[in-house]
């Protein structure tokens, strides 16, 4: 699973006004670079980790935007939960991109319709799933149709990786892909043909075997959770009509704990803080406010009270585009003394 374009993204949805612009995140300093671009920039020949000058260059009225990794760590922590309500495992491999091994669901695709639906709905943009029986095509699979697309490769793997560019291989990156190219390996029909006796010549044991192995369609690394560790449970609503009153904000409370309270339930975790987080609408500003308790934080009516507490001391100014309830500090539930 990859967020497609994922720091340009975070940013145009939080600012309409670049929804069909070609945006960069990154600096424009003298040795800046592009962290992240929209795929409007990209169709102008921006990419990532390209310098700002070459980008600008590409790209005369390209926008670039000052990077909020804060938020875009948030959106991550968004993400998590998502995935977690699927399966327990999941490997990070980066802030955008997971493995998820869904081999025990009776039906993996409409699992990936959902994940990709609740990211819409709950993150406000998109990413691009792709399905095979390994990692390796999985993450070939995901980057054939982006963005904000399902693409399956169970059927025809042989002819699928026959005809993969050899850039395409994971591990081939630009050098080894002009090495591979003026030896003729071109695609992975080329790759196939090579001995692995030669492969050993050209890369040594561990990288023959590597590359042999995925000319074979063969990948037999497992999904490793161990990377991956739950940091937070989030729940945040985006209004389609602005809240005003703090009537109306007691009543999102109230059902967003509801949603809180039954994602701690099934996560088998605990918390002891609350955070109440808030976009105004007026100009995208996020803001939050904490509280911590002793106890362990679990049901809705605690949540809510704790939610109002929080808020009674720091209050919210309106109008209000989003709300949005994060337990941290998490512990096991396999450990709770009280």
């Amino acid at each position: 699973m990859d967020m497609d374009s994922f720091f340009s993204s975070i940013e145009k949805r939080d600012d309409p006004s670049l929804k069909d612009k070609p945006i960069a995140v990154g600096s424009t300093e003298r040795r800046g670079v592009v962290a992240s671009c929209c795929y409007v920039a990209r169709s102008f020949g921006v990419r990532n980790a390209m310098p700002s000058w070459e980008a600008k260059e590409l790209c005369p009225h390209i926008v670039f935007v000052n990077p909020d990794f804060e938020k875009y760590k948030e959106a991550n922590e968004q993400l998590s939960d998502i995935l977690h309500r699927y399966t327990e495992v999941i490997e990070f491999v980066s802030i955008d991109e997971a493995y998820l091994d869904l081999s025990d669901k009776e039906d993996p695709l409409e699992v990936c319709a959902s994940i990709r639906q609740d990211v819409y709905d709950e993150i406000g943009v998109t990413c691009t799933i792709g399905v095979s029986v390994n990692k390796f095509l999985a993450k070939v699979s995901s980057g054939i149709k982006k963005p904000n697309s399902l693409n399956v490769t169970m059927e025809n793997i042989e002819d699928f990786v026959e005809n993969l560019p050899i850039e395409k291989f994971r591990g081939v990156g630009k050098k080894t892909s002009q090495f591979f190219q003026s030896r003729g390996v071109v695609k992975g029909i080329d790759l196939k043909n090579v001995e692995l006796t030669k492969l050993t010549q050209w890369f040594g044991d561990k990288l023959a075997v590597w590359y042999h192995s995925l000319a074979r369609g063969k990948d037999d690394r497992e999904v490793d959770t161990t990377a991956w560790v739950r940091k937070s449970i989030n729940v945040n609503e985006t209004f389609s009509r602005n809240i005003d009153t703090d009537y109306e904000a007691y009543l999102e409370l109230d059902k967003l704990a509801e949603r809180l309270a039954r994602r701690i339930e099934k996560s088998g975790s605990f918390g002891t803080t609350l955070v109440v987080k808030a976009k105004y609408a007026k100009n995208f500003k996020v803001v939050s406010r904490s509280i911590t308790i002793a106890s362990p934080i679990k049901d809705q009516k605690q949540i809510l009270d704790l939610a109002v507490r929080v808020l009674k001391g720091k209050p919210l100014t309106s109008p209000i585009r989003l709300l949005g309830l994060v337990l941290t500090n998490l512990k096991d539930t396999n450990k709770l003394l009280w």
